[in-house]
Protein backbone atom coordinates (compact mmCIF):
# COMPACT_ATOMS: atom_id res chain seq x y z
CA UNK A 1 0.00 0.00 0.00
CA UNK A 2 1.46 3.34 -0.94
CA UNK A 3 1.70 6.20 1.52
CA UNK A 4 -0.47 9.24 0.96
CA UNK A 5 0.13 12.83 1.89
CA UNK A 6 -2.90 13.68 3.98
CA UNK A 7 -2.08 17.36 4.37
CA UNK A 8 -1.88 18.78 7.87
CA UNK A 9 -3.96 16.13 9.57
CA UNK A 10 -2.57 12.57 9.30
CA UNK A 11 -4.76 11.19 12.08
CA UNK A 12 -4.20 8.13 14.20
CA UNK A 13 -6.31 6.97 17.12
CA UNK A 14 -6.09 3.97 19.45
CA UNK A 15 -8.06 2.71 22.43
CA UNK A 16 -7.76 -0.51 24.33
CA UNK A 17 -8.22 -2.72 27.34
CA UNK A 18 -5.13 -4.04 29.08
CA UNK A 19 -6.22 -5.41 32.41
CA UNK A 20 -5.86 -8.77 34.15
CA UNK A 21 -9.43 -8.67 35.45
CA UNK A 22 -10.92 -7.37 32.22
CA UNK A 23 -14.44 -6.20 31.46
CA UNK A 24 -17.45 -8.45 31.01
CA UNK A 25 -19.72 -7.80 28.05
CA UNK A 26 -23.11 -9.52 28.25
CA UNK A 27 -25.15 -9.83 25.06
CA UNK A 28 -28.86 -10.07 25.86
CA UNK A 29 -29.98 -11.20 22.40
CA UNK A 30 -27.74 -13.11 20.00
CA UNK A 31 -29.35 -11.29 17.05
CA UNK A 32 -28.30 -7.89 18.47
CA UNK A 33 -24.52 -7.48 18.98
CA UNK A 34 -23.70 -5.45 22.12
CA UNK A 35 -21.27 -2.53 22.26
CA UNK A 36 -18.07 -3.13 24.21
CA UNK A 37 -17.78 -0.43 26.82
CA UNK A 38 -16.43 0.13 30.29
CA UNK A 39 -14.15 2.24 32.43
CA UNK A 40 -11.15 0.03 31.56
CA UNK A 41 -11.58 0.66 27.80
CA UNK A 42 -9.30 3.68 27.51
CA UNK A 43 -7.88 5.89 24.78
CA UNK A 44 -4.17 5.12 24.47
CA UNK A 45 -3.07 7.39 21.63
CA UNK A 46 -4.65 10.16 19.61
CA UNK A 47 -3.63 13.05 17.39
CA UNK A 48 -3.08 16.42 19.05
CA UNK A 49 -6.00 18.10 17.24
CA UNK A 50 -8.73 16.35 19.24
CA UNK A 51 -10.46 15.47 15.98
CA UNK A 52 -11.43 11.98 17.21
CA UNK A 53 -12.65 11.57 20.78
CA UNK A 54 -13.39 8.39 22.68
CA UNK A 55 -15.95 7.76 25.42
CA UNK A 56 -15.16 4.57 27.39
CA UNK A 57 -18.67 4.36 28.83
CA UNK A 58 -20.28 4.28 25.37
CA UNK A 59 -17.38 2.53 23.60
CA UNK A 60 -17.57 4.99 20.70
CA UNK A 61 -14.88 6.91 18.85
CA UNK A 62 -16.48 10.07 17.46
CA UNK A 63 -15.41 12.60 14.81
CA UNK A 64 -15.53 15.86 16.78
CA UNK A 65 -13.89 18.32 14.38
CA UNK A 66 -14.09 18.82 10.62
CA UNK A 67 -10.43 17.86 10.09
CA UNK A 68 -11.29 14.44 11.53
CA UNK A 69 -13.57 13.64 8.59
CA UNK A 70 -12.26 11.11 6.05
CA UNK A 71 -11.74 7.43 5.32
CA UNK A 72 -10.17 5.33 8.05
CA UNK A 73 -8.73 1.86 8.17
CA UNK A 74 -10.25 0.54 11.39
CA UNK A 75 -8.64 -2.53 12.97
CA UNK A 76 -9.77 -4.45 16.04
CA UNK A 77 -7.50 -7.01 17.66
CA UNK A 78 -8.82 -9.22 20.42
CA UNK A 79 -5.85 -10.70 22.26
CA UNK A 80 -7.75 -12.18 25.16
CA UNK A 81 -11.44 -13.02 25.18
CA UNK A 82 -13.14 -15.78 27.15
CA UNK A 83 -16.73 -16.94 26.88
CA UNK A 84 -18.75 -19.82 28.31
CA UNK A 85 -17.59 -23.40 27.68
CA UNK A 86 -18.35 -24.67 24.15
CA UNK A 87 -19.75 -21.30 22.99
CA UNK A 88 -19.26 -19.19 19.89
CA UNK A 89 -18.56 -15.47 20.11
CA UNK A 90 -16.90 -12.75 18.11
CA UNK A 91 -16.39 -9.08 17.40
CA UNK A 92 -17.58 -6.75 14.67
CA UNK A 93 -17.00 -3.12 13.71
CA UNK A 94 -20.03 -0.85 13.49
CA UNK A 95 -20.00 2.71 12.16
CA UNK A 96 -22.19 5.70 11.49
CA UNK A 97 -21.06 7.09 8.13
CA UNK A 98 -22.25 10.47 6.85
CA UNK A 99 -24.89 10.68 9.56
CA UNK A 100 -26.65 7.52 8.28
CA UNK A 101 -27.91 4.73 10.53
CA UNK A 102 -25.32 2.61 12.32
CA UNK A 103 -24.25 -0.42 10.24
CA UNK A 104 -21.81 -3.33 10.48
CA UNK A 105 -18.65 -2.85 8.41
CA UNK A 106 -15.84 -5.07 7.16
CA UNK A 107 -15.14 -8.63 8.24
CA UNK A 108 -15.95 -10.35 11.54
CA UNK A 109 -13.63 -12.21 13.90
CA UNK A 110 -15.00 -15.30 15.65
CA UNK A 111 -13.86 -17.75 18.31
CA UNK A 112 -15.27 -21.19 19.09
CA UNK A 113 -14.61 -22.00 22.74
CA UNK A 114 -13.57 -25.59 23.50
CA UNK A 115 -15.40 -27.66 26.12
CA UNK A 116 -13.20 -25.98 28.75
CA UNK A 117 -13.11 -22.28 27.85
CA UNK A 118 -9.67 -20.79 27.23
CA UNK A 119 -8.22 -17.30 27.39
CA UNK A 120 -7.38 -16.67 23.75
CA UNK A 121 -8.21 -14.00 21.20
CA UNK A 122 -11.10 -13.87 18.79
CA UNK A 123 -8.79 -12.68 16.04
CA UNK A 124 -8.61 -9.51 13.97
CA UNK A 125 -11.34 -7.69 12.09
CA UNK A 126 -10.89 -4.73 9.77
CA UNK A 127 -13.03 -2.27 7.87
CA UNK A 128 -12.69 0.90 5.84
CA UNK A 129 -15.08 3.46 7.31
CA UNK A 130 -15.97 6.70 5.55
CA UNK A 131 -16.49 9.09 8.45
CA UNK A 132 -17.59 12.05 6.35
CA UNK A 133 -19.51 14.08 8.93
CA UNK A 134 -18.81 15.53 12.34
CA UNK A 135 -20.61 13.22 14.77
CA UNK A 136 -19.91 10.01 12.81
CA UNK A 137 -18.84 7.15 15.08
CA UNK A 138 -17.02 3.81 15.19
CA UNK A 139 -17.55 1.13 17.82
CA UNK A 140 -16.81 -2.54 18.47
CA UNK A 141 -19.64 -4.92 19.27
CA UNK A 142 -19.68 -8.45 20.67
CA UNK A 143 -21.61 -11.18 18.86
CA UNK A 144 -22.65 -14.41 20.60
CA UNK A 145 -24.32 -17.63 19.57
CA UNK A 146 -26.64 -17.89 22.60
CA UNK A 147 -28.79 -15.17 24.20
CA UNK A 148 -27.34 -13.92 27.48
CA UNK A 149 -23.78 -15.16 26.98
CA UNK A 150 -21.08 -12.98 28.56
CA UNK A 151 -17.55 -12.51 27.21
CA UNK A 152 -14.62 -11.26 29.32
CA UNK A 153 -12.10 -9.05 27.48
CA UNK A 154 -8.66 -8.58 29.06
CA UNK A 155 -6.74 -7.40 25.97
CA UNK A 156 -8.50 -5.59 23.16
CA UNK A 157 -7.31 -2.87 20.77
CA UNK A 158 -9.17 -0.53 18.45
CA UNK A 159 -7.02 1.44 16.00
CA UNK A 160 -8.10 3.97 13.39
CA UNK A 161 -5.68 5.28 10.77
CA UNK A 162 -6.78 7.96 8.32
CA UNK A 163 -6.15 6.75 4.76
CA UNK A 164 -7.94 9.42 2.70
CA UNK A 165 -9.49 12.82 3.20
Amino acid sequence: MSTRNLGSFPLFFAAGIRDGTGITNTVAAAATPAAILGALFLETEADATGSITFAPLTGKATVDKSQGRGKYLVTVTSGSAQGPNASTHGISIFAVEGGAAVAEKGNRATKLEPAAATVAGEGVCMAVCNLSAVGDTVEIRTRVGVDGNAIVYRDLALTMTKIDD
